[in-house]
């Protein structure tokens, strides 16, 4: 099990962005993923366009829980999910929450089948679906100029076998692994008698599922 704590501090560089592209591709395994965000980018920066659309493509995602939004957001949220359909072969499925107050920002991946739902790894933090937070400069090439970013914390928790090894062994595609110069901070297996990661992600998709409709 491992927690990873991580604080964007830059223009140039974008954990949630590095982990969100890591958590959709096909080196993390599982089927099925929840997209909950408070907001969403959709006019001049849409953000699927910026290698998130294409990185699910190429993934192994089946179904995607697309969950929001705040008020001022939700032509934004539409927006978002039709694109989604409309570009992807997969399964959307957009959830709103009653009297849209969506703010909770949540990424997680799980295994879906007829046992039911396992999370594999989850991001959970202040990053929303838009630029401020994903986005850097120069991506994609025909969006207008990049200036302004928010700073976001994020905390990624992941089960041992998300990368089928030891966490001592994390790859290189794990972004800032180790960069405390840069914010990260990273807990590897906590200790007996510490809420359990799994345990905990497993409670969450529970209340997430008790509040969309």
């Amino acid at each position: 099990m491992g927690i990873w704590i991580t604080l964007r501090q830059n223009l140039e560089e974008s954990f949630f962005r590095q982990h969100l592209l890591n958590l959709v591709s096909d080196q993390i395994r599982g089927n099925y993923l929840i997209l909950a965000s408070g907001y969403f980018n959709s006019r001049d920066y849409p953000i699927l366009d910026d290698r998130l659309l294409d990185t699910i493509q190429k993934g192994n995602i089946t179904d995607i829980v697309v969950i929001g939004a705040m008020n001022s957001s939700s032509k934004a949220f539409k927006a978002f999910c039709k694109k989604l359909d409309d570009e992807w072969s997969g399964n959307v499925i957009p959830k709103k929450i009653r009297g849209n107050n969506w703010h909770a920002k949540i990424a997680m991946k799980l295994e879906s089948s007829d046992r039911g739902k396992i999370p594999v790894c989850a991001i959970i933090g202040s990053s929303n679906l838009t630029r401020p937070a994903y986005g850097v400069p120069d991506e994609p090439p025909d969006a207008p100029e990049f200036k302004h970013f928010n700073h976001e914390c994020d905390v990624v928790i992941f089960t041992k076998d998300w990368f089928g090894r030891t966490t001592s062994e994390i790859p290189p595609s794990f972004p800032g692994f180790k960069k405390q110069d840069l914010g990260s901070i990273y807990f590897a297996d906590l200790p007996d008698g510490y809420p359990n990661e799994l345990d905990q992600m497993k409670k969450l998709l529970t209340e997430i599922e008790e509040n969309i409709h």
